[in-house]
């Protein structure tokens, strides 16, 4: 696969990852965010594919990746709502 080719499915790809994680965070969506953040992971993913390992060894990475970017640019604390027949419970992660 081309460069151009990688990158152009790569960066929307990445860009859908990260916007339905930071929706199901229930954090609101910055676009210029979302797409900055995108290009850096399409780029450092692109990165790790083209090392001579495994494929398939670039998605955890690239998950943790996505986990630490997350934390690190909002203000996700950890607590969330767990909705069991229609009974919510609010939780907090220690």
């Amino acid at each position: 696969m081309s460069l151009f080719y990688f990158f152009v499915q790569g960066i929307p790809e990445c860009m859908g990852m990260v916007a339905m994680s930071l929706a199901y965070a229930r954090v609101p969506l910055r676009w210029g965010l979302i797409f900055i953040t995108g290009i850096v992971i399409a780029i450092i993913n692109y990165l790790i594919r083209t090392l001579p390992f495994t494929f398939g060894f670039h998605l955890p990475i690239v998950m943790f990746l996505v986990i630490i970017i997350i934390i690190r640019l909002t203000n996700v604390n950890g607590q969330y709502k767990i909705g069991i027949n229609g009974h919510e419970k609010s939780s907090t992660f220690n």
